[in-house]
């Protein structure tokens, strides 16, 4: 199948596209505008000139976009990849494939055919009857993106008494991601077929709802769909009341990326300010909304563990470590809109670091950056 056109979903909704196979369905969540709160402590002095020009810009932005959200229905929608969508009439949504196209890749699961895209395995292709929704988007198989992203879609669908015969996630391996998705399935909709389609699977359906994205980086997160990933996590994982830490450090080092590399160091002085070191991966969902739920300060390596702050109380307080070069706002975003106090302290790197991905670097933390944050809590 050659894609040679894309169609976005604001174009649907004005009614500028021909597409006769994809309508509105519905709105299901209102514009909603938030504003985000500056950070409380923030250390940038490990930062170059071009990174700390960055991070003002960021941190500048205090009202975010207003949008609605809508649920689109494709007849014969296709649905590759990560999640991408085409119609029956081989439009490419944009929206679902903003994350490749945005820096000039194909997406996953196809090829680029100079301004064209071929789908990869298209004659592999699995048909599904009735109504389909799609929750999977790229960057399903993380936590945070779950949390954020997906979680929030059956919930609205199912409030809205939408009929749904079909359920596509991501296909993840056994854990906590895939039991969240299992059981978010089981009890909104009990009878619906799942599938966890993996990323070389082509799937035809014969209705495919689609839901416009609630998270579109860098700055906007609809609240009101964060608000649906709370309740509805809170209903399927009660927290575990036997954990009540009051002030928590989040380890990374068991992990092979973003490793504290004088991490000893660290956790003698937070150790003596109170503070309990925990590894999320280690533990089960309830455990993990406990620990963010009665935590005065929680601090740690930026990662998808901290989406768990939407579980926080108004007074805690989060205090991320990140690497230097690794600025994505999506954090402050989050945390900051929920009325929770946020603060970030920028590491250097260690002097034999040899990866090249700036998200993923290894950090030293100024332990000096971290006795002046101590003062202040």
């Amino acid at each position: 199948m050659i894609i040679d056109r894309i169609l976005s979903c604001e174009e649907i909704i004005s009614g500028d596209s021909a597409e006769n196979s994809a309508s509105v369905v519905s709105e299901l969540l209102p514009e909603h505008q938030y504003t985000r709160e500056q950070p409380f402590y923030i250390d940038i002095t490990k930062v170059n000139s071009e990174v700390r020009a960055s991070l003002e810009q960021t941190f500048s932005q205090k009202v975010s976009a207003l949008r609605k959200i809508h649920l689109f229905s494709f007849r014969q929608g296709v649905v590759f990849g990560q999640g991408s969508v085409v119609t029956a009439n081989s439009a490419l949504i944009r929206d679902s494939v903003a994350e490749f196209i945005n820096h000039n890749l194909a997406p996953e699961g196809s090829t680029a055919s100079g301004t064209s895209f071929k789908i990869d395995n298209f004659d592999n292709l699995r048909c599904l009857h009735g109504t389909s929704v799609l929750v999977k988007r790229p960057w399903y198989r993380n936590y945070g993106h779950w949390l954020v992203d997906l979680m929030p879609i059956l919930p609205l669908l199912e409030k809205g008494n939408f009929v749904v015969n079909n359920i596509i996630f991501g296909d993840v391996p056994e854990g906590n991601l895939k039991l969240m998705m299992e059981k978010s399935a089981a009890l909104l909709y009990p009878t619906a077929n799942v599938v966890f389609a993996g990323d070389h699977e082509v799937l035809k359906c014969e209705q495919l709802y689609y839901v416009r994205p609630v998270h579109v980086p860098p700055l906007f997160k609809h609240p009101d769909a964060i608000t649906q990933s709370v309740e509805l996590s809170r209903k399927l994982f009660p927290s575990s009341s036997s954990i009540k830490h009051k002030r928590v450090y989040i380890s990374r080092n068991k992990t092979n990326t973003r490793r504290i590399v004088n991490e000893e160091e660290l956790t003698s002085v937070l150790s003596a300010n109170g503070f309990v070191t925990i590894y999320p991966e280690s533990m089960n969902i309830s455990e993990q909304i406990a620990i963010f739920e009665n935590s005065e300060v929680t601090i740690g390596v930026k990662g998808a563990a901290f989406t768990n702050s939407i579980f926080c109380n108004k007074n805690c307080h989060i205090v991320l470590l990140s690497p230097p070069r690794f600025t994505d706002p999506f954090f402050w975003d989050l945390i900051s809109q929920r009325g929770i106090k946020f603060s970030e302290i920028y590491c250097r790197e260690p002097d034999n670091q040899t990866s090249t991905d700036i998200s993923n670097t290894d950090l030293h933390v100024n332990m000096e950056s971290i006795s002046a944050l101590m003062k202040l809590l």
